[in-house]
């Protein structure tokens, strides 16, 4: 069986993960290279196997979705629908009960009409998101209108399409969890820095830490309602110890979780694969 996996160059951490996860359970890893891949190549047709796609962006989901129509592949998709996996799509976790920050897409830089989305999430400070990015890149905190409509002008005029104004949760933590089918099988905590309300920018500080069963239901819970079967959900633990729900990441950089705790995360996401692969074939039979 093979394990294609979508990857670039610079991921080597979590590629090296799951190529040594993958061929210890006999599996022939094959690495598909986002700027280097040819869809006449014969040899990525009419395979059996898994797949997982490391890297973001539309180049790489269009390679997926290829592979999943010229290939019998098993992914964490419960349907192949969900290769357009879309980070605008998080927000409407709000309406299946999951308590989250306060989050308004923004479509308008009009003045006033900010000035409602701000009143709309609690007020000053607030939390400016560019959505699609990672590692604290392009999320901001607000102090006022001048700045806020100065900043979305500027990230307006270099691009930034797709910006969210969320409520400032105060005093946080971050809890990150990975869900992988019903059950959370790892979590971390980001440890929060003196001089960045960040918890994950650049190369943050986490520890093992285990959280309670309301915690884990919150990340089952927000993993299944985008029809996923993996992934990494960021909780935030408000000064009251109430959990908000920030986001799901998928793909997630599982690595982070697997090298501070010493859990086997990418060897469960390859059983957990062809396992699903072997009891889908098996009912096709």
């Amino acid at each position: 069986m093979n394990f294609f996996c979508i990857s670039t160059k610079k991921q080597k951490i979590t590629r090296g993960l799951l190529k040594k996860s993958a061929e210890e359970r006999g599996l022939k890893f094959i690495n598909i290279d986002v700027n280097n891949f040819d869809t006449l190549d014969k040899k990525y047709q009419n395979n059996e196997g898994v797949l997982y796609r490391i890297t973001s962006g539309e180049l790489a989901k269009n390679i997926e979705l290829f592979l999943l129509q010229k290939n019998n592949l098993e992914t964490f998709y419960k349907t192949n629908k969900r290769a357009f996996f879309n980070a605008l799509d998080i927000p409407l976790q709000k309406f299946y009960n999951i308590s989250m920050p306060k989050t308004v897409t923004i479509l308008s830089d009009n003045y006033e009409t900010l000035k409602a989305i701000v009143e709309e999430v609690g007020g000053f400070p607030v939390i400016l998101k560019v959505t699609g990015l990672s590692h604290g890149a392009g999320v901001m905190k607000m102090n006022s209108m001048e700045s806020l409509i100065s900043v979305i002008g500027f990230l307006k005029k270099n691009g930034a399409t797709r910006m969210v104004l969320r409520e400032y949760i105060d005093s946080y933590r971050h809890a990150r969890l990975v869900v992988l089918g019903d059950k959370v099988v790892d979590s971390i905590e980001y440890i929060v820095p003196e001089n960045d309300f960040r918890t994950n920018a650049g190369k943050p500080q986490v520890k093992a830490e285990k959280f309670s069963d309301d915690f884990e239901k919150i990340a089952i819970e927000a993993i299944k309602i985008i029809d996923l079967e993996f992934g990494g959900v960021d909780i935030l633990i408000g000064k009251d110890s109430s959990p908000y729900l920030a986001e799901v990441n998928f793909p997630c950089y599982f690595p982070r979780n697997q090298l501070t705790t010493g859990v086997d995360i990418s060897g469960m996401m390859v059983e957990y694969l062809v396992d699903k692969f072997n009891k889908k074939n098996e009912k096709d039979t």
